[in-house]
């Protein structure tokens, strides 16, 4: 059978968000959570901004591209950041007067707080679950997430700044702002590789090619791309598509829709996003390692605390998986991927209770077929310095975000089902010793080796290193979705045909470009404003100069560069300032 398989559907590219299927990938990041005192007038302010968010279609020639070079503008055939993405509450979007009953007892959940099953901590000194969060809190919850990517973190912050001076009237108190910081090697706190393994979804665009072009041959078993990734029904990331017939991952099964037949139309094309605020204690994660590293020397030959901390994730710092033999090429994607458990049933190589094989046991575990999330996470804060003095301000982690058509299906499957449970997937391996979660004064066991003699290690209720802080659960609309929020379709027609208001461009958000040698001044550099409005962009004052100098000294004060240098190939656009 060749490509496309049968049923494919073609992905409404001007309606999904980009950040859903395709990502901001390692561009920097900022972002912004809002909690609404006017929840309806929220949803309203959410509306005019449908235009801003970063559809599907503007993203496609970020794929197989570094994020933050396509982001900062250096390839000439993408236009510029910023990239936008948008989610809300049940409560805004209730409040609206839109139907939200989408099966999901999760999203239905007044905080993330009262999800039954995560064993989320309570704060140490007693108190409600959740009410020592910094962004989440069931008293404070968040109706409106903001993520945004840009050539740099501050021109990221400023967006969303822009975004946040748009909401002050329905704002209940400050926003939650926050910087997502790119790591070297795309790495998390912990020191390991992240984001690896992704799947990728099937489909279909809207001339008739495949979505994501690069499909293995089809040998007529498991759909995967050429770096052995999944390729995965749309139907688990986004509402009215496909979901695969269970036990067959090739064959198209029943739309993924909401019961409700009001709901499901106002749900197509969006997604469920779950976010998570994790905090790592890097100190905390290393001296556990050392410890009982030291503890286990003489049973496992050659432990040290790196090859400990291996076991517990189920990679090696580079990515590569544990079985990978010596000399693997760590640029090789498909030496990252192209691996399961099939003849790992005794854990020789990765235990079965390792961080990766807890979240995806690939083809050791078919109990039942694992519905996919897209994630879509970043770090924040700074990296850890050895002897530190104290942890940066806001301290360090991981933004966990992650798109689904279910989140209790989903991401309760791989929380509370696996992650949390000594005997699941794979039968007894013990808990996730990595983000794992337990009841109070509970202690997390993982077995390192089964096969006689068995070794076992232990963290206690105090030895913990990653810390739950904020989170919430909410739904990413379809950008048509978005607009009717305002009934942008008929304003914005209306907007077009009276011209801007002098208020609304006093409100516009501005990006200055600078272009050498165009056609309208050959013989030097012209710096050109646009004025980006919820339903159009318009061009503002022009200049003409000289040199590059000239024009970037008319820049207004305290912009930042987007782009970080000239663009290769014929265009003449130099940088990108907002």
């Amino acid at each position: 059978m060749s490509w496309p398989l049968p049923g494919e559907p073609e992905l409404d590219l001007d309606e999904i968000q980009g950040h859903v299927l395709v990502g901001f990938g390692g561009a920097p990041q900022a972002l912004g959570a809002y909690t609404a005192a006017d929840p309806a007038a929220a949803a309203r302010t959410a509306g005019r901004w449908a235009e801003m968010v970063t559809p599907t279609r503007r993203l496609l020639p970020r794929m197989g591209r570094p994020a933050r070079d396509v982001v900062g503008g250096l390839w000439s055939s993408v236009e510029t950041g910023p990239w936008v993405a948008l989610a809300l509450s049940r409560r805004v979007l209730e409040a609206a007067g839109r139907p939200v009953e989408f099966d999901d007892p999760w999203f239905a959940a007044p905080s993330m707080a009262s999800a039954g099953g995560l064993h989320d901590p309570r704060p140490a000194g007693g108190g409600a679950r959740g009410s020592d969060w910094v962004v989440g809190r069931p008293d404070r919850p968040v109706d409106v997430l903001l993520v945004v990517a840009a050539g740099t973190v501050r021109a990221a912050e400023e967006v969303v700044g822009w975004f946040t001076g748009q909401a002050r009237a329905w704002l209940d108190g400050e926003p939650f702002l926050e910087r997502l910081l790119p790591m070297k090697g795309s790495k998390e706190h912990f020191g390991f590789r992240d984001g690896i393994s992704q799947p990728a979804p099937l489909g279909l665009r809207d001339d008739g090619t495949l979505f994501d072009a690069r499909r293995a041959d089809d040998d007529g078993g498991e759909p995967k791309t050429t770096n052995q990734q999944d390729l995965v029904w749309p139907g688990e990331f986004v509402f009215g598509y496909p979901m695969p017939v269970e036990g067959d991952p090739r064959v198209c099964g029943l739309e993924a829709r909401p019961a409700d037949d009001a709901a499901a139309a106002f749900a197509r094309n969006g997604s469920i996003l779950v976010y998570r605020r994790l905090a790592q204690d890097v100190p905390a994660f290393r001296a556990f390692c050392a410890k009982r590293a030291a503890e286990r020397a003489d049973e496992i030959p050659g432990l040290t605390p790196e090859t400990l901390a291996e076991l517990v994730v189920g990679r090696r710092p580079d990515g590569l998986p544990l079985s990978a033999p010596p000399g693997a090429d760590v640029k090789d994607p498909v030496a990252m991927n192209a691996f399961d458990f099939t003849h790992d049933a005794m854990d020789q190589a990765c235990p079965l209770g390792a961080h990766i094989r807890k979240v995806n046991p690939r083809a050791g575990h078919k109990e039942e077929q694992l519905r996919r999330i897209m994630r879509r996470g970043a770090p924040f804060g700074t990296a850890y310095v050895e002897g530190e003095a104290a942890p940066p301000p806001g301290g360090r982690g991981l933004v966990f975000l992650a798109y689904m058509t279910s989140a209790r299906v989903q991401f309760g499957r791989l929380a509370m089902d696996w992650m949390n449970n000594a005997n699941a997937p794979s039968g007894r391996g013990g808990h996730d010793m990595l983000v794992g979660q337990v009841a109070a004064g509970a202690s997390r066991e993982v077995d390192l080796r089964r096969d006689p003699p068995e070794v076992k290690i232990a963290a206690g209720p105090d030895e913990t290193w990653v810390h739950m802080t904020g989170g919430a659960f909410l739904f990413a609309p379809s950008i048509g979705a978005l607009r009717s929020l305002a009934g942008i379709e008929q304003e914005g027609a209306r907007a077009m045909e009276a011209g801007p208001q002098p208020e609304d461009l006093e409100k516009a958000l501005k990006q200055y470009a600078i272009y050498e040698h165009p056609d309208d001044h050959p013989d030097g550099y012209v710096l050109r404003e646009w004025l980006i409005l919820p339903a159009q962009t318009l061009p503002g004052d022009s200049h003409k100069v000289a040199t590059l100098e000239e024009a970037r000294a008319l820049l207004p004060a305290g912009v930042s560069k987007v782009s970080e240098g000239p663009e290769p190939g014929a265009t003449n656009l130099v940088e990108v300032w907002m």
